[in-house]
């Protein structure tokens, strides 16, 4: 299952004067966690082992990653079990009223400048209004039981 795909932000409705890679931050900031909290594929891990490093690090962004990695898409293929199923209550949201995206959107509500999410600069300040909004979400699941959506 594909949980997005930076080409479906990028044709379109999509603000022009932005380079294509903006369509694949807010997809790189949730990837950015996954990596951080271990919960890609075994074969990933060991195909990619510096840049997962690099993103651990933050010197290199998961949006980078993604580009390079996974041709701007996030499927559960390239996901542990875990991170499948919390990707899939969380990201995809089907049926829940919290959404990755509807929390993404609250996490930058209140800066100035963003008038679309498509905005948000690829930066470790940014991850750092996202992360821990994530692993707030990834606690309820796992609290709640790993429930197919969150609500």
């Amino acid at each position: 299952m594909k949980f997005d795909d930076a080409s479906w932000h990028t044709e379109g409705d999509f603000p022009a004067g932005l380079p294509p890679e903006a369509g694949a931050t807010h997809i790189g900031m949730f990837l950015t966690w996954l990596i951080r909290a271990q919960h890609l594929s075994d074969e990933v891990f060991a195909d990619a082992p510096e840049d997962i490093f690099a993103v651990q690090a933050g010197t290199m962004s998961g949006a980078e990653f993604l580009l390079t990695w996974f041709d701007g898409q996030l499927g559960d293929a390239v996901l542990s079990k875990t991170g499948a199923d919390f990707a899939m209550a969380y990201y995809e949201g089907a049926g829940g009223d919290v959404t990755f995206l509807s929390d993404y959107a609250e996490a930058f509500s209140d800066v100035p400048g963003i008038d679309t999410l498509y905005k948000v600069p690829d930066t470790q300040d940014s991850y750092d209004r996202v992360g821990p909004m994530i692993s707030y979400r990834y606690e309820q699941w796992l609290h709640d039981g790993r429930p197919a959506f969150l609500s």
